[in-house]
């Protein structure tokens, strides 16, 4: 597997403070460890918790006005810190303004900053959608030096997510959660997509902070691919968090076949109606 050690920022984010939290992101980025080969950033890290802060016909016009283009600023800024630390650089999801329509969308870069994947959230609920949300059509699968498989929020509530993600070839699964306290309920839940799938996983947490004070903590984990807890984080402070993933946890994964994917096509075609299919 090479060198799979993995930095993840834990990251302490204030409400609507892009500029802030993108500096914050900036610092710590060019501190890492020359060791790290992936560094993932968690939900929401440019613009904060504004989920849980607003709401209605407010939080849309707030949605709006957040909302990027892709390339944006915060896109431009992942290249230019991938190209700089030499890393792969994995982060969101972020709003992204797309014509008319809003996403929830994630980010992947090469060490030469090169855009190379760009998912957009599989799972919209009827919350999201009043506030102008739609969804993705396809599952987001990263090829770094591993193959990365992303779970954005809730996207972590249905198995058949993260089972399209491992039949598709990802042998980690990353989860990138909100610093909220409803996020922070996905926690336990995760480690079972962990055991269901039997590969290491991710969550990539962060501290919500308003009005200077600490509302929220989502923990950043690490699990087996038994889904034993082998790192987890809780600090109420932003740093790196050094994660270095054992060979062992890994078994080799077959090319997905074209009847595979076309699986996978279905399975997403179902999750965008909402519909419930067991695998």
């Amino acid at each position: 597997m090479g060198n799979n050690r993995i930095a993840v920022l834990h990251l302490r984010l204030k409400q609507m403070a892009k500029k802030s939290n993108l500096e914050v992101v900036r610092r710590l980025t060019r501190m890492l460890d020359s060791s790290a080969k992936i560094l993932v950033l968690p939900s929401l890290f440019n613009t904060g918790p504004i989920f849980e802060h607003y709401r209605g016909h407010r939080l849309a016009r707030v949605l709006k006005n957040a909302a990027e283009k892709i390339p944006g600023p915060t896109s431009d800024l992942l290249s230019f810190l991938a190209v700089e630390k030499t890393i792969f650089v994995l982060g969101g999801p972020i709003i992204e303004r797309a014509g008319p329509r809003l996403f929830l969308t994630t980010l992947a870069f090469s060490p030469r900053g090169e855009l190379i994947c760009k998912y957009r959230k599989l799972v919209v609920d009827e919350e999201d959608e009043k506030l102008g949300i739609s969804a993705g059509r396809s599952p987001g699968i990263v090829k770094f030096n591993i193959n990365i498989g992303v779970l954005a929020g809730s996207d972590s509530l249905y198995p058949e997510v993260a089972r399209a993600l491992v039949l598709g070839g990802a042998s980690l699964l990353v989860a990138l959660l909100r610093a909220s306290r409803r996020q922070a309920r996905l926690v336990d839940l995760l480690r079972l997509r962990s055991i269901e799938n039997k590969v290491p996983l991710i969550i990539a947490g962060g501290i919500s902070e308003v009005h200077g004070e600490v509302e929220a903590v989502v923990p950043t984990i690490l699990y087996d691919e038994n889904g034993r807890e082998v790192i987890r984080v809780e600090d109420e402070y932003s740093r790196p968090v050094y994660m270095d993933l054992n060979p062992q946890w890994f078994s080799e994964k077959p090319q997905a076949s074209r009847g595979t994917l076309r699986i996978i096509e279905t399975l997403c075609r179902v999750m965008r109606s909402r519909k419930r299919l067991l695998c």
